[in-house]
């Protein structure tokens, strides 16, 4: 197994499910793209303060699964604080799409695009 170094004030990528979004099929659905939610980032309010970012605002995600893949992306916030400290939840269609699922850390900072 690859073993990356992970930056400091990084976070674990978990992803977080929508019965409307998680299927590929689905998306060819005129019924069920309206059912989708808007891909987002959910941090709880502590992490999201350090980073300077409030509700709605745009986060750069950095995922990396492994040194040599890392992928930027910009991703609206949402804020839930029922999730712990160190953990950002990501949508699991794009966790999906990078190759360790179980090993994703992000870097975030806030995008002023």
């Amino acid at each position: 197994a690859d073993s990356i170094s992970i930056p400091e004030g990084c976070l674990q990528a978990l992803p977080y499910h929508h019965i409307f979004a998680d299927e590929e099929l689905s998306g060819y659905a005129p019924a069920i793209i309206k059912q989708v939610p808007p891909s987002t980032i959910r941090l709880n309010t502590k992490q999201a303060q350090i980073i300077n970012v409030t509700e709605g605002g745009l986060v750069s995600v950095t995922l990396i699964s492994k040194p040599e893949d890392k992928r930027i992306l910009p991703l609206p916030l949402t804020i839930d604080d029922s999730i712990p400290d160190r953990i950002a939840l990501i949508p699991a269609p794009i966790l999906q799409r990078c190759k360790q699922l179980s090993k994703i850390y992000i870097c975030l900072e806030k995008n002023n695009a």
